[in-house]
């Protein structure tokens, strides 16, 4: 599963059986931030994951900034039921 966390938006995203192409599976309401939280762990239950890819848009410069530090802090919610993977993701949209 992968997570493309915002300050009002979720995106959420899972991978095929053999973790080769992830495609889009929903958009969350991220208020209120704990009914976000459950609906991520029931999706993520109901698809049997195990590991959480979550975003984290640094600074061009490598740099974390607030937006950074919030996708770090969401995922924060999930590091005792699910692996989670940090992701770079500078440049991805181009």
């Amino acid at each position: 599963m992968a997570l493309d966390v915002g300050t009002k938006r979720i995106g959420v995203a899972l991978s095929d059986f053999l973790h080769i192409i992830a495609s889009g599976h929903s958009v969350i309401d991220r208020n209120p931030e704990q009914a976000a939280i459950e609906q991520i762990k029931k999706i993520a239950q109901d698809n049997h994951v195990n590991t959480i890819i979550v975003g984290k848009p640094l600074n061009m410069d490598g740099t974390q900034g607030f937006q950074a530090e919030d996708c770090i802090n969401f995922s924060e919610n999930f590091k005792n039921e699910f692996t989670i993977i940090l992701e770079d993701e500078r440049l991805t949209s181009s």
